[in-house]
């Protein structure tokens, strides 16, 4: 009696467990194109047009407002009107006006 029940507890896990790594690998196949896109030359030229202007830039954090300082080959940087300067990721950059 216990031991089908092990044996039905022990195949559900297994089942899950791959299931989990399925969709694991799924995540880590979205995040690659994710990152191929935000890193694109096309949204890094389009930041470049930007440069030394205000921009408001959302993220999943929330949004960050301020003057486009500095467009690296993975990031930018905004000057707030603190005068704090925020580095954002761009892949982290959902999208900017």
């Amino acid at each position: 009696m216990y031991q089908s029940r092990i044996n039905r507890l022990s195949a559900e896990i297994s089942r899950l467990t791959d299931f989990t790594n399925q969709i694991r690998n799924d995540v880590n196949i979205l995040q690659a194109q994710v990152s191929a896109l935000a890193t694109a030359p096309g949204i890094r030229d389009v930041l470049l047009a930007r440069l030394n202007t205000s921009i408001v830039v959302e993220t999943d954090a929330g949004a960050i407002s301020g003057t486009l300082i500095e467009v690296g080959t993975d990031y930018v940087a905004i000057l707030e009107p603190t005068g704090a300067i925020v580095l954002v990721p761009l892949t982290d950059i959902n999208t900017f006006v």
